[in-house]
């Protein structure tokens, strides 16, 4: 029975290493991986015998975020979900091709299975880290505050993994101990669904801990794993989602008020999305990449260099497998504003005209433009041979820097600041109405985009405001799908059927393999 969620972790130190270890790098270093490929030491039961093999196991734990089934690839599908992206020839040839308009069902495609096993590989080997960690004497550190530190990092990724099953899926199994490797043990061997709030109850409480041990920044070697900060935003977070909104309120404002690490918007919208600038002021929580590594179609498993992203890999023509292009609806959408919010429409989308790179291949690259046409164009919008000649620009890594087809280097930011700061506008509304403090956070992130502020709006239209502004901000960050469906307007969404498509299916092999697992209604 292949089922990642009853995997017995104690199997895998069978082997003579750890293969599948992190593949979370650094943009200017990657001194924290060096001895990612930790030898085990199964007959004495000591694997967990130094603090270098307790960060190696941690390490481990990020590798399921950049599977391909995850952020890597198949999550570029919420997008066309939620009608902010079509698919281009690429996404065609794979099984994707069914998310747009909800057109799947439990078997379908990769992004239903491909979420669920890598969150519950992460959880299988958070669990793992956290147990040995916590059998660990204080003595085998550095400090006693490293063991708390590397329990906490342990608790954030188990958190999070968590967090997006629960909004993917709902109620999920809840696993938080290691396999104990007896094969009669039924509840272990199949577990049964948790409910959302028991999932919920788990997410919060390794928040709460994960922000009481770790550090508010890290070295330059350490760049990118999660920071208190980090997981003070995402229990706001967790909090907003199950409409708890005064304690998100209180969770978000305790990072603006300067609470965790000084968090500040970059000066120019654009700068954000940039190689030079990840991991930066801005940046709360990235899933990291790096180019140059493994095959452009490697499989994850096999490939233990495979890291690079594929979302937008390129902004130069002819290259490009960019696996999505803006859709009609994202475009008219951003077109209502078309002075007011320049700078953040350059950055979100490129249009004929604009300077960027080789772009504009109309007039600098016929042959070029004619490809993208055949490939992107009439693929797309095949009833609309003729629609403008447009591309994602966000997280665009250019061809020379990105190292070889389809590695793209750049990071994907799973949370801004300005995320804290719209999300503590919305929570306020909710809790306050518009106060001096919801406007000024909403506004800071209207100011940052050269766009006029508001005032003197009632509560009702303060929260649309907070929805267009979300919608300007962050498209093609992969929060719209999440946000319709938490807000109750998932019938924004192209095809979606209410009461069946505010969660994906239960992949189907996991409910023949597990009698005891339940499916989600409608599928």
């Amino acid at each position: 029975m292949n089922n990642p969620i009853t995997t017995d972790l104690r199997q895998l130190q069978k082997y003579a290493a750890l293969l599948l270890l992190s593949f979370l790098t650094v943009a200017c270093s990657d001194d924290y991986l060096e001895d990612a490929l930790v030898a085990t030491q199964p007959e004495d039961g000591n694997f967990f015998a130094s603090q270098d093999d307790a960060v190696g196991a941690l390490n481990a734990v990020y590798a399921p975020l950049q599977d391909n089934g995850y952020y890597k690839y198949q999550f570029i599908s919420i997008g066309h979900m939620a009608g902010d992206t079509r698919q281009t020839d690429g996404t065609t040839q794979a099984a994707e091709q069914s998310y747009p308009e909800f057109n799947f069902n439990a078997g379908t495609g990769q992004l239903i299975p491909g979420v669920w096993k890598a969150c519950y590989l992460g959880i299988q080997r958070a669990n793992n880290s956290i147990n040995g960690i916590e059998g660990m004497d204080v003595v085998l550190f550095a400090t006693p505050e490293d063991k708390q530190r590397l329990l906490g990092e342990a608790r954030f990724l188990r958190a999070f993994y968590y967090f997006e099953l629960a909004r993917l899926y709902g109620g999920v199994p809840l696993i938080t101990e290691v396999f104990d490797g007896d094969i009669t043990n039924e509840e272990a061997i199949f577990p049964t669904r948790s409910t959302v709030a028991e999932v919920y109850a788990q997410v919060e409480a390794d928040f709460t801990a994960a922000a009481a041990a770790l550090p508010n920044s890290y070295d330059a070697n350490n760049v990118g794993r999660p920071t208190a900060g980090a997981a003070q935003a995402f229990l706001g977070k967790a909090y907003l989602y199950q409409k708890k909104y005064a304690l998100a309120r209180d969770a978000f404002q305790s990072i603006i008020n300067g609470g965790f690490a000084e968090y500040a918007l970059t000066e120019d919208f654009g700068e954000t999305f940039t190689l030079a600038g990840e991991n930066n002021a801005e940046s709360v929580f990235e899933i990291q990449y790096q180019s140059g590594f493994g095959r452009a179609f490697g499989v994850p498993e096999n490939e233990a260099n495979w890291i690079a992203n594929w979302f937008n890999p390129t902004a130069q023509f002819p290259f490009g497998f960019r696996n999505a292009v803006p859709s009609k609806q994202a475009i008219e959408f951003f077109e209502q504003y078309p002075e007011e919010d320049a700078e953040r429409r350059f950055y979100t989308y490129a249009r004929p005209g604009d300077t960027w790179g080789r772009w504009d291949p109309i007039e600098e690259d016929p042959v070029a433009a004619n490809q993208w046409r055949r490939r992107n164009i009439l693929v797309s919008y095949p009833d609309d041979p003729d629609f403008q000649l447009l591309a994602v620009r966000k997280f665009s890594g250019g061809f020379e820097e990105r190292g070889g087809f389809n590695q793209n280097p750049n990071n994907l930011r799973i949370m801004r600041y300005s995320d804290v700061l719209l999300m503590f506008a919305e929570a306020e509304n909710e809790v306050n109405g518009p106060t001096p403090e919801a406007y000024a956070a909403l506004n800071a992130v209207r100011e940052r985009a050269g766009v006029p502020t508001v005032d003197g709006l009632s509560k009702d239209a303060f929260f649309e405001q907070i929805v267009v502004e979300r919608r300007l901000e962050f498209m093609f960050e992969f929060h719209r799908y999440f946000d319709l469906i938490r807000w109750g307007r998932g019938t924004d969404m192209p095809g979606f059927t209410v009461g069946k498509n505010e969660l994906l299916p239960i992949p189907a092999a996991q409910v023949t393999n597990n009698p005891n697992l339940t499916q989600n209604p409608g599928f």
